[in-house]
This record gives C-alpha cells, structure tokens and sequence, in this order.
C-alpha cells in the first residue's frame, strides 16, 4: 500500500494522485457501476466487449505501481532515519485500524466455529435477500460455511498488513539495540513480498488445474473423419435439450476445421446479421456465434452459401439434402447443396443494406450475386485507380451505381474456379471463364481485402522492369451481405489474387514506430541534460571527443533506422514508378546539393577551430559564397530539366518536385553551414539532435500528404522537405545565436576567393563520388523509364544502409592510420592487412545472407509490388559490397600516406567506365545492367587504388589475405543453397557453417585478429593476450 504523499517524500505526488484515480475508476468499471455506462454507450463499438471485469487490469497495474511507490519511500526514510511527516502519521493510523479490524475479523471467524447459529441465520437473510445467491446455496449454513474461509483470510491479511505498516512507520533508529541492528531495509520489503506470496497462494493456489499436455495431441475418430476431407469446407454443430456443448465453438480450429460458430470479443456486424438471418443469435450477450438449434435452419440456403459441409451433432436429424455420414460417439451429417468456396456467376442485382439478406434468398445463388448500395459495400479505403471493363462509379461508391449501370447479365458456358493457394492473408483462384461474370469467394468481407487480377500462368506482381502492370486491381464489392465479389470484365483464364492488406495496419505501425522514435528522442534529451556535464579537467578533451563521435554515431544510425522505415511505406504507396521518379528527382537534386555546398562545410568547421573570434567572419562569407553557387545552380538546373523534357523523360511532376527541391536547397546550405560552426566548437551534439527531431517530423508529415485525403504523392514529399529545411535552418540559427558567439560581418570577397580555392579539390571529389554512386539514375529514367528506376533503388537502399559499415570504420581506423603513416611503415602496413581481413570477414557472409534472403528483404521493403525485379537487382547489387568496402578502407590509407590526389584521377577513371558500361548494358538489360556495372565499377576502382598502394604503401598478399573468408563463404553458400527452402533456417545453418569453416582455418589465430577479439564485449572477455613483439 503507497503511504500518504507528503512534502518529504521522493516520489512526486501528482504520479501518486494519477495512479490512485486509475485504480478507483478501473475498479468502479470492473464491478460495473453506472459509470460504466459512459463507455457502454459514449464510446462507439464498445457495446461488443461484455466485459467489464477486464478493468481489473489496469487497477492491478496501478496498484502494483503503488505499492513500489510505497516500498520506495519506506526505504528511502528508513535510510535517511527521517521520523517527521504528516505521512508518517497517516501510515500509523491506517496501519492501527486495519491491525483493530483485522484481529476483530478473526474473533469473528473463530468465535462462529463455537456458536454458529447467529451467523448462520445471517447467512439466511443474505440467501433470501439474492436471486442470484438462491441459485447457488441452499439455505444460509452453506452460505456461511462457503464464506467462511474468506472471511478468515480478510482477518488474517488484514492484520499482517496493519502490523507490517507499523513496522514500517517506527523509528528502528531510536530503538533498542536489538531493533537497531536488523537490516530493516532488506527486512521489510522481504516481509512485504512474504505477505502478498501468502494473499496469493490462499486465493489461487488450488484455483490452477494441472492437466496432461499429451491430451491436446489426441485426435477423437470423429474430428480425424473430417480432417480426411481434402477440401475447403465449414462445419458447425446442431445441438437440442439434454446435449453437451459438442465439439465447443474455437475447438475445431484447433485441428485446422473452420468452424462458423465463434466465440470472441469482437464479431462484424454483418456476419451476426447473415446469422441471425438464419437463426437467432442467443449467446451474443455471451460473445459467441452460437451452434443451430432450429433443423430448418440446416435447410436454409444462406446455410449451403455458407459453405457449412457438415454439422455435428449429438441427436438424430431428418433434413432434407443432409446425409448421416458419421455415426459413433456423436453423428456427422452432410450437406448435399452445399456451395463451393469460390464461384461464378452471370448476374449482379442491386440492394439495399437492410434487405440485400432477403434478396439474397430470393434468387438463384448460383446464377445471381447480389450487391449492397452503400458506400461500404466496397473495399473502403481506397479505390482502384482503373477500372477493367467496369463502370467509375462502381470503382468508388456502390451507392452511385444506378441499376442501368449494372454490367448486362451474362451466360458463361464455362464458368470453372478453382482456388489455387489459400493462405491466412491471401487467397489465388484460378479461374476458366467464356464470358463476363462474377467471381464469388465465399470468405468474409472486410474493409482492406483487395484483388488482383493477371492472365493464368503470369508470375509476379507490380509492374516488369518496363513499367507494364503484370496485374490490374479490381473493386472487391460485399456480396450476399457477407462475402466477397469482383468483376470478370472477359473471357479467359485467369489468376485473381485476394490479399488483405489493410492501409490501417501499415499506418498504426508506421505511427508507433514514430512514437517510439519521439519517445528515444525525448528521453535522450532528458539524459542529457540531467547527467552530461562540460567539466574542464584533464581528461576533457578525451571526453569531448567521444561525446561527438557516440551522438553522431547514434543519431546517424537513428536516422537511417527512420528513414528506412518511411521507405517502407513510401515505396507501398507510390509503386515502382512513383518511386522511381521520386529518386530520379532525389539523384538530380543530389548533384546540385555537392555543387552548392562547394566542400565549403570542412572548410568552415577547420578555420573556426582555428580563429573561434572569427566565427562570425567565416560563416558570413560561406553563407553569401553558397547563395551565389544556389543562384547560378538555378539555370543549370533549368537546362537540365530542358533536356530530359525534350526527350520526354521528364513529367509535370518530376519537374514541380524538382522545383520544391531546388528551392529547398537554398535552406538546406544554410543548416549545414551552421551545423559547422557547431562542429567547430565541437557541440556536435546540437545538429545531430536537431537533424533527428526533423528526420521524425519531415517523415511523419511525409506519411500524411503520401495518404489520403492528400495522396500528394513525391511532390507533397518535395513540399514536406521545402517545409521541414526551414524549420530546421530556423532552429539551428536560434540554437547557435544562443549556445555560440557569432557576429555576422560584411562579405570579405578575397576570402570568399581563397575559400573557393581551396574548397574546389574537396567538392571535386565529393562532386566524382556522387556521380560514380548515383549516375544510374540519371541514365536509367531516359534509357529505361521510371519503373526500372524504382525496381533498383529499392535495392540499393540495402546496399546504402551495408556501406554504413565500412563508413564507420574506416573513419574509426583513420586516426590511427594516419598516425602509423608518420611513425611506423610497418605498422600502417599490417593495420590495413587487418582491416581488409575484417571487412571482407563481414562483407561476405552479408552477401551470401541478403543472396539467400533477397525476396523476403525486398517484401518487407517495397511490398509484393517490387518483386521479383527488385530482388533480382538486389541480388547483383549485393556482391558490389566485398569489393566496396576494400575500396573504402583503401582510400583512407592513401589519404594517410599524402595520396588523396590521386584519388581525384581514380574517380575519373570509375565515373568514365561508369557511365559508359551504363550506356552500354541499360538499352539491353534495364535496371539488371546497371545493377552488373555497380559491381564492375568496384572493380574499376579498386585497380587505380590498387597499383597506388603498390606505390606508396607495399604490395597485398591477396592470396593470404582473403582465401579463408572466401572458402567459408562459398560452404556457406552451398549449404544455403541446399536448404533454400526453408530461408530462415538456411540463413541460420549457414551462418553457423561460416564461423565453423573460419575457426577450422584457424583465421581467429591471427594475432592480431586476437587482439581485435579481446576488445568486442563479451567475446574478448578472459582471453589471454597474445605476444606479438610490438
């Protein structure tokens, strides 16, 4: 029980006073008293849940928080010996009244056992005053011998519980002696545990019953009987005076029989008005569907449309079409007329809501289909957005479709469905058909099933590498008040595919993952100002740089964990095309960012560390420096746009998109010139903070002009990154005027000549790299179109999110590097020996794991929309990555050895190959070209790196180097090919061979592979170190 707040106690009382108005309320819910009834009738859809008792949930949980409250303070004042407060007073009156009471409730209890007439004739007067009591006692001595237990137990409890928080109220610290050197702070909280353990056990330790689980594996004679049924059908059971609750509702599924009955909290509305159109529902107030009582129910052609095959019973039943199949512990009959799954029809009619079960009836069901006129009545999210053969108005609202635009009647002769796979979210019915018709697919409607309909024999979804839908959607209408319908506009064979896939789920996880995201965030903000502190000693500079180098590291990754899941979304949303148009106009906009921002970042954030009193000077002069670069970039972009305008690659769209960009860019320089100045004052930690609290926002209004009512679609996203660059110029240039000392001045035109200078060879090779990763996209939208630019960019977002491996730890090993450059040639040497040892360990089981698992990686990405292009892609992709990371860390060591010119002349040499393999291999194979010259590129790179290490470092054993990785990995690779079926356990098994084959090679014996083991958590725990002469 959580003492009395008072002014001394470390909890904060308005947690206490929160927590208390939880558990009174959630108690008055649970025992369902008029408040009740402001959720019964005030709250929509809760007149379902029939239970109130439910609350007792949230009621234990505030207690329980409580009570820890409460043991918090106890301790915290049995510690600091503090004996005053009001509460410590409240906590001795309660714990007197409920000791007083207590004891009078077990004299009570011991007095009936001698004198039980009194209580008895109390125990009557409750009888008599109860309907509900008279049903369960007979008279008021079992009554009271049924309570009496109770009432000894709220005696008992109630008396520990006083004397506990006596104990808990005194002051042991004046005590005797004796009293004084117990340990009350592990007593008390021991003793409180003991009590409630006890409170327990009296009220549920027989409550349990323990069964044998070898009894869910048995299978009765009558349930293997209708598992012997290969096809798809329902059952339910029939049930009369004197039966059992045969086969009990959600048993059957069990053992994979689908069962019309249920019992569950929440039941659609339209599948309890299809029953009860068959048979009073009796036990909804029960949450249940309940079993047939009435035999014409068994005869009632909603019954057949159903799908219910056979009803189980324990009585004899003589209905017509009902056949007894079964006849042992209980009878089996079945159904004669009952209804295929899935099937054709010619006709549709029209109804309204309220009678469309009453038309259902009228007609002939294998001929007719009938159709509601509400609005609901079609797949309620969002339409398709063609229509095959279909009237508009059908496509959006069923309500706006007049009889007179009803699709004629027609008279397939051929009219076969087969169902091809049924699965939990998706369903294939093949269908054979030689005129227009409907599709009927007996399985419950509900809003975000959708349909897909492809010529029989078509493999994939989405679109081809052309941009070609391999499938049209079609409108799934509510039929026969229940189930699901579409429209076959001609004859043919064809596949339709049903998935559910609700626009609902994807936003509630996408919304949470943003909660989660602002809840990191803000709880990172609250740390941080309550425990990071600027402390001049001499270990500042140590701690300065690892404050920098952990908040970007985590920030960076955050960012990218946010990002990606956006894409997630973006991608479902837009398509392939979309997409691809979207990153077509993000890969120009790259272009323009390199050019505007000139190197000039590095060159700002190196001169202010150096000259802090001219901060101001130097960001003045890189602000007006990029604002002339954004304003000559202006006619340069409207050139290009020109062009790809002129060849018709560039829509109304992408050009608008590329406007917002464009402009945004302008804010977008701005913010990094004053992230650093923060970076020169190494406060890292402000941008980095900044930059994750917009990348939460800019994704989180990306979501709502991407859905409806907006579907603004890439050019809401341009607004969005338009709105969110101002914002977060805005908040950078308040944070900075705040935190730094920075007096703008006039523009120093010399200056601006020698920052120019000297930042041109840093934008040069930034501007190469740029081009080398990202000219793809230039040329694949004219040479292959939009689609295929979509089809590869959702692969190359994995292979983005793999770089940052090397990213980070190269930029770990530079220091170092750069260190061993100037003291020790050797040991530069046998540093990038092991780091291209490492980096290939990890590049290569990468490589094999996202080969294996490229379908499923893709899925989760991009949805069944992108495959199978977008796996092939990233399946090529991937094995740019062993070579891609060797050029990573390699550059760096160049950099350290005083080579970085030369790098410039290697991306020329990989942008010039680049661009000419693309121009070669796009027009001949699409994005599959482009994802082959990635990987060729590495290797155009990697040579020119290659012949200046031999120079300027020392030749590579190569041999020695990479050969163990490479035979664990191709074992790896054969066993996942040998269990490609099963993907996880392959992705599993093969793993496991990879690391065998690498200790069985003896590759951790290196020393200093040893070394970098030593110093991985948990791994180099208790490893002897190892003599290695240095």
């Amino acid at each position: 029980v959580a003492p009395v707040p008072s002014r001394q106690s470390p909890v904060p009382t308005p947690q206490l006073w929160i927590l208390a108005a939880l558990a009174l309320v959630s108690l008055l819910f649970a025992f369902g008293t008029p408040l009740y009834a402001v959720l019964f009738y005030g709250v929509p859809g809760y007149k379902q849940l029939h239970s109130a008792f439910r609350w007792v949930f949230p009621y234990t949980l505030a207690m329980a928080a409580l009570a820890g409250f409460g043991m918090q303070i106890v301790i915290t004042r049995l510690r600091s010996g503090s004996t005053a407060g009001r509460g410590r007073r409240v906590v001795r009156v309660f714990g007197w009244l409920l000791l007083l009471a207590g004891g009078a409730t077990l004299v009570v209890a011991l007095l009936s056992l001698s004198v039980p007439a009194p209580f008895f004739s109390l125990g009557q007067r409750i009888v008599d005053s109860s309907d509900l009591a008279r049903t369960v006692f007979a008279n008021g001595r079992d009554f009271w011998s049924y309570e009496w237990r109770h009432v000894l137990h709220l005696g008992l409890l109630a008396t520990l519980t006083g004397g506990w928080l006596l104990l808990a109220a005194r002051d042991v610290r004046n005590g005797p002696r004796t009293t004084r050197r117990i340990p009350w702070t592990i007593v008390l909280p021991a003793a409180a545990a003991a009590i409630l353990m006890l409170d327990l056990f009296l009220v549920l330790g027989n409550f349990n019953p323990a069964s044998d689980p070898d009894l869910l594996e048995v299978t009765p004679p009558s349930v293997a009987f209708l598992q012997a049924d290969p096809s798809l059908f329902r059952i339910t059971t029939f049930e009369g005076e004197g039966t059992s609750k045969t086969l009990n509702a959600n048993t059957p599924w069990m053992a994979g029989l689908q069962d019309v009955r249920g019992y569950d909290s929440i039941i659609p509305r339209q599948y309890v008005q299809y029953m009860q159109a068959i048979e009073p529902q009796g036990q909804l107030l029960y949450n249940r569907i309940s079993p047939f009582y009435d035999p014409a129910s068994l005869d009632d052609p909603l019954t057949d449309l159903l799908g219910v095959k056979y009803v189980v019973s324990e009585l004899p039943l003589d209905v017509a079409g009902w056949q007894l199949v079964y006849d042992d512990e209980v009878k089996i009959y079945q159904n004669a007329d009952v209804f295929p799954r899935a099937f054709i029809v010619g006709e549709a009619q029209l109804a309204d809501q309220s009678a469309v079960l009453d038309r259902t009836r009228a007609v002939d069901l294998r001929e007719t289909v009938v159709l509601e006129t509400t609005a609901e009545a079609v797949r309620g999210e969002d339409a398709p957005a063609t229509g095959s053969g279909f009237p508009r108005a059908a496509l959006e609202y069923a309500g706006q479709l007049p009889v007179s635009e009803l699709p004629p009647a027609a008279s397939p002769q051929l009219r076969d469905a087969e169902i091809s796979r049924y699965g939990m979210r998706d369903v294939y019915v093949d269908v054979n058909v030689s005129d227009r018709g409907w599709l009927v697919l007996a399985d419950a409607w509900f809003p975000g099933w959708k349909a897909y309909i492809r010529p029989f024999g078509v493999t994939g979804e989405g679109v081809d590498a052309e941009g070609n839908p391999l499938e049209t959607e079609l409108p799934v209408f509510r039929a026969d008040g229940n189930f699901r319908a579409v429209y076959l506009p001609e004859a043919g064979q064809w596949t339709v595919r049903f998935v559910y896939s609700p626009r609902s789920l994807q936003v509630g996880i996408y919304v949470s993952f943003l909660a989660l995201i602002s809840l990191i965030l803000l709880g990172g903000w609250w740390a941080w100002g309550k425990f990071y502190r600027d402390v001049d000693d001499e270990d500042a500079a140590v701690r300065t740089v690892a404050k920098n180098t952990s908040v970007q590291m985590f920030l960076s990754l955050l960012n990218r964990a946010i990002d990606f899941v956006f894409a997630m979304l973006r991608l479902r949303v837009l398509g392939p095309t979309g997409e691809g148009s979207y990153a077509f106009v993000i890969a120009i906009y790259g272009f323009f960012e390199v050019v505007v921002r000139f190197g000039l970042g590095t060159l700002l954030t190196r001169d202010v560390a150096q000259e802090k009193d001219q901060a101001g000077r130097y960001l003045s002069n890189v602000l007006m420096l990029r604002l002339l670069l954004w304003v000559v970039s202006i006619p340069i972009l409207m050139v290009v746009m020109g062009i790809y305008a002129r060849g018709g690659n560039l829509s109304p769209a992408e050009a608008q998109a590329l406007v917002l960009f464009q402009v945004s860019l302008f804010f977008a320089t701005l913010s990094d010139s004053f992230s650093a100045v923060f970076m020169a004052y190494e406060k890292m930690e402000y941008p980095a903070g900044v930059s994750s609290a917009i990348a939460t926002g800019k994704v989180a209004l990306g979501a709502l002009v991407l859905l409806p009512p907006f579907s603004l679609g890439y050019v809401g996203l341009a607004a969005v990154s338009l709105i969110m660059n101002i914002i977060q110029a805005a908040w950078l240039w308040i944070v900075m005027r705040r935190t730094i000392p920075v007096h703008m001045t006039r523009p120093d035109w010399a200056l601006q000549r020698t920052m120019t200078i000297q930042s041109y060879p840093l934008m040069l090779n930034h501007l190469l790299a740029s081009i080398f990763w990202r000219i793809d996209m230039w040329l694949l939208k004219p040479l292959a179109g939009a689609a295929a630019v979509g089809i590869y960019s959702a692969g190359v977002k994995y292979l983005d999110g793999f770089n940052v491996i090397p990213s980070y730890f190269t930029l770990a090993i530079f220091p170092l590097m750069s260190r061993y450059a100037r003291d020790s040639h050797e040991s530069l040497i046998r540093a990038y020996h092991l780091a291209i040892r490492l980096l290939v360990m990890i590049a290569l089981p990468i490589a094999v794991l996202v080969t294996l698992l490229s379908t499923l990686l893709i899925r989760i990405l991009g949805g069944s929309a992108f495959l199978p292009d977008s796996a092939i892609a990233l399946t090529i992709l991937i094995w740019s990555i062993p070579i891609g990371f060797i050029n990573s860390v390699t550059q760096y060591v160049l950099i350290a050895v005083g080579q970085q010119r030369f790098l410039t002349g290697a991306f020329v040499i990989g942008v010039v190959f680049n661009i000419g393999a693309n121009l070669l291999l796009i027009p001949r194979f699409g994005y599959a070209g482009a994802a082959v010259v990635t990987v060729l590129s590495e290797v155009s790179l990697l040579i020119p790196f290659y012949i200046a290490v031999r120079r300027h470092v020392a030749r590579l054993p190569w041999f020695d180097l990479v050969w163990r990785q490479v035979v664990a990995a191709a074992g790896m690779g054969l066993t996942a090919a040998l269990l490609h079926k099963m993907e996880l356990v392959a992705a599993g098994t093969s793993m496991i061979v990879y690391i065998g084959l690498l200790l069985a090679f003896g590759t951790f014996k290196d020393p200093d592979i040893q070394r970098v083991m030593r110093v991985v958590p948990f791994i180099g725990k208790g490893r002897r170190p190892v003599a290695t002469g240095e």
